[in-house]
Order: structure tokens, then sequence, then C-alpha cells
């Protein structure tokens, strides 16, 4: 079995591939392949993805690929013309509930449509294939995974809004409303702070740098860059609230992590989130179109129901199994139907 994706970086998709080629039950039934090589240029990228992939194909006779995000399916569909008739299964799998371009609307609808079966990381995103494709293979997978023994994040402090978010810095993260919120509260007397955590995709850092400065909190804001899960959960032990300010998400594997870690998520109920956030009970939801209301909200919490948010934050995924196996188990039974 094969696992393809454009480019080994920060993300949800590339996440849940090294959790799958790392977890014990990867005793060589699973190997992961990166397509693209950022350093050339986007012709020569593609050729050497479209070789690189012939390649394992034609050595390693896989039976089954399961690829994420658009940039892989144009490869995986020359592979398939000019390897024909050799058969191989192919899986999808689709991280998001929408589509952020042409080519990935194009690329991901091809996929759906002629892919031997679809994964999905949430319902969310199911119902967006569900919409393009009816009768097909198609299993949701919550890549929700147990982060092990960390500290629990310090406890919540009356008028203590120490903020933490990890992930990648694009737009739709709406990073720049999580420093307006650090304005709003310390405007009303809080003492609030934000550390953004991840590559700047996007290229993003000057303007959040000026609205940072326009805010009047640039000293309360503060960007690590990327860095390893260990240093990251060991930043969150400083934390107590932990920010997702997206347009859309899928599972949000990030907030996943930092709920188990016992920070107060503040969050945007979009996409995958939704199907294990309640407003009130486990997180509080920003309110994008008034975020001094949400800072006024969060003042007003008193720190028992703070407390009381945080532990049903921590017990959301008690029950959850383990992302890894049930991704194997469901790549079986979908390869037996697609056969």
């Amino acid at each position: 079995m094969l696992r393809v994706l454009p480019v080994n970086k920060t993300g949800g998709a590339e996440s849940m591939a090294r959790a799958e080629t790392l977890h014990f039950l990867n005793t060589g039934i699973q190997d992961v392949i990166y397509l693209y090589s950022p350093q050339k240029s986007k012709g020569l990228s593609l050729l050497h993805g479209i070789l690189k992939l012939l390649k394992a194909l034609r050595n390693d006779n896989y039976t089954l690929i399961v690829s994420s995000l658009w940039p892989v399916v144009p490869v995986i569909f020359l592979c398939r013309v000019i390897l024909w008739p050799r058969h191989f299964q192919w899986i999808h799998f689709v991280h998001s509930e929408t589509f952020f371009s042409k080519f990935d609307f194009l690329f991901n609808y091809l996929a759906i449509r002629f892919a031997n079966g679809v994964l999905c990381d949430s319902s969310a995103s199911a119902a967006l294939v569900r919409g393009y494709r009816q009768s097909m293979p198609l299993e949701i997978v919550r890549p929700v995974m147990k982060i092990g023994n960390y500290p629990l994040a310090q406890k919540n402090i009356s008028n203590s809004f120490n903020f933490i978010t990890w992930g990648r810095i694009k737009y739709g993260k709406n990073i720049d409303y999580g420093i307006r919120l650090v304005s709003e509260l310390v405007a009303r007397g809080g003492d609030a702070s934000l550390i953004v955590v991840g590559p700047d995709e996007d290229k993003l850092m000057p303007w959040l740098n000026q609205v940072s400065i326009d805010h009047n909190v640039s000293d309360r804001i503060k960007f690590f860059g990327q860095m390893s899960h260990d240093e990251i959960y060991k930043a969150a032990t400083n934390c107590n609230y932990f920010i997702v300010t997206s347009t859309h998400e899928g599972l949000c594997i990030a907030l996943t992590e930092a709920m188990q870690l016992g920070l107060l998520p503040v969050v945007t109920l979009v996409g995958g989130i939704r199907e294990y956030c309640i407003d009130g009970k486990n997180c509080i939801e920003v309110n994008l179109l008034n975020v001094p209301l949400t800072a006024e909200r969060l003042i007003r919490l008193s720190a028992h129901d703070r407390n009381i948010i945080v532990a049903s934050a921590i017990n959301t995924f008690d029950d959850s199994h383990d992302y890894v196996r049930n991704y194997f188990n469901v790549l079986k039974k979908m390869s037996k139907k697609s056969l």
C-alpha cells in the first residue's frame, strides 16, 4: 500500500500520514511518498513527481494507493494511463468541508468521480463528497490521536488570557482576529497574550505584525515558527486558551490535541469542529462579526464555569478509538468493496 502526498510539510494531512507510517500497526503495510520538490521549478517538480510515482508503482507492485490533496491527483491519472492495463485500487482522502481554489475543486472533483473510494476526516467533508457522487464506497475516519502523557495546561486564572494556536499561518485561518481579541481583552483590563506556532505559508507575517502594532499589542503577540510536537505541548503548558478563528476547517487535529492538554477552546464552529464542540459546554464560540462581544463574554466567564468547560473539553475524546487502527480497518473494508 502506498500513501501519496504533495510535499512533506506542516498540515493535517501530513500529520495523519506521519502517524500512519510510524504507528506500530504499520509493519511494512504502508509506504509514504511525497511527490513534489519545493526547491525545483513547477514544471520540473511535476516531472519529478510523475517519475517518482511511476518508479514506485513499477518496482514495488503496490495494489492500493491512498492520496491526499489536489496536486497529487493529476499525477495519479497520468500514471494510470501510462501503466495501463496494470490495475491498482485508488482511495482519495478529503480533509476539508470546502474547496479553496479552482484547481482544488477540479482535481478533487475528478478524484471523487473516478477513485475507487473516498475517505473523509469528518461528516462535513463527507457531505461535500456526497454532493458530487452518491454511489461509491465512502468512509469517515476522524483523525483523533492520543497525545500521550503531557502535563495539563495552567489553570484558568481570572483575567489571565494566555492564548496559543498551532498549525499553518494562512489566509482563512484569520490569525488577525486572534490579535484583535487580545487587544479587546487588554482594553477591558485583561492580561492577554497570543503565541502563534507554525510556518508562514502565505507570507502574512509583515501584515500580522502591523495588525498587532495597529492594535497596540505587539509586545503581547509572539510568532514561534515551526516547532516539534514536544516543543508545542511544552509551550502549551504555560497557556490556558487555544484559539481557532478559521473560516473553514476539517476536523482540526490541533484543536483535538489542545483539548486533551486542558486548554479552553475559543473557536469558530465550522467544518468538522461542529461535530465535537458545543458552545458553552466544551468551548466558547468566537464571533468573528463581533470580536468585542467575545471579549466581553470571556471577561465575564467565572473561574467555576471556565473549569467546567475545560474538564468537558478534556473528556471530549475519552471514548475515541485510535485513528491509525480505524484507518487501516476502514481501508481493508473499502478495498474489498471496490474489488
